[in-house]
């Protein structure tokens, strides 16, 4: 499935969720699963952790995310189960020059990163470090990156799909009238470990930008937006 959303807040990117029916309590089950996040980031450290620089302006977000979890009609190496596949491209404007940029990122493994300007030529990197103690990733290319120029950076990488208390990307249950219970996994992003723990962003209230999310999930599974589908593709597989 393919899903464009219009604007967005960053901390506020559209709520996805995949469940294996169409929601039967919404309100009961909140109330019997109250969130009570239990982030693994260090709330004070969060207080006093810089913001990124304004030198940059994000104006679109291309985000593909593939879950994997234990479901009856797919098939993967069960070592996958709870973890997730991505890839994300960012457009963005430089406001200054400037010799790197930096984006959040925290709890993946990036194994791939491309710097490409608007005349589609991939910028060499001189370096691409991640630091683990901001939970920030710097990119810089051998050559300045330009004012008023526009840039894409595309990221491969793999995440962690969270318990239900720890936000992000999560997975939890529900109780069907019949005493059965159903899976649901969900986006939480306005606290706990947050947006940059499922795909790379300038993750600050301050950048808004357009969000084009592709899903991938099972056939068997309902899977639910804040905003308009674009379009839904069969890959085969029991895959959509």
């Amino acid at each position: 499935m393919a899903v464009k959303a219009l604007t967005a807040i960053l901390l506020f990117l559209a709520c996805l969720s995949l469940n294996e029916a169409v929601f039967p309590n919404r309100n009961k089950f909140i109330e019997e699963n109250p969130l009570k996040l239990q982030s693994t980031i260090d709330p004070a450290y969060l207080a006093s952790k810089p913001r990124l620089p304004h030198n940059l302006n994000v104006f679109q977000y291309d985000i593909k995310i593939q879950p994997y979890f234990p479901n009856p009609t797919t098939t993967h190496d069960s070592s996958l189960d709870f973890t997730f596949d991505g890839t994300t491209t960012i457009y963005f404007q430089m406001l200054e020059t400037t010799t790197s940029v930096q984006f959040d990122a925290y709890n993946l493994d990036i194994y791939a990163i491309a710097l490409t300007s608007s005349n589609g030529i991939r910028q060499q990197l001189a370096s691409a470090n991640l630091d683990n103690s901001t939970n920030r990733i710097t990119v810089a290319p051998v050559m300045f990156l330009q004012a008023n120029q526009n840039y894409t950076v595309s990221f491969g990488y793999t995440g962690k799909i969270n318990p239900y208390n720890y936000g992000g990307l999560f997975y939890s249950t529900y109780n069907y009238a019949n005493g059965t219970k159903g899976n649901i996994y969900a986006t939480f992003f306005e606290l706990g470990d947050g947006a940059k723990s499922v795909y790379p962003c300038v993750d600050d209230p301050h950048f808004k930008a357009v969000f084009n999310l592709t899903v991938v999930a099972p056939k068997n599974m309902v899977t639910i937006a804040n905003t308009m589908e674009d379009t839904i593709t069969d890959i085969g597989c029991l895959l959509k």
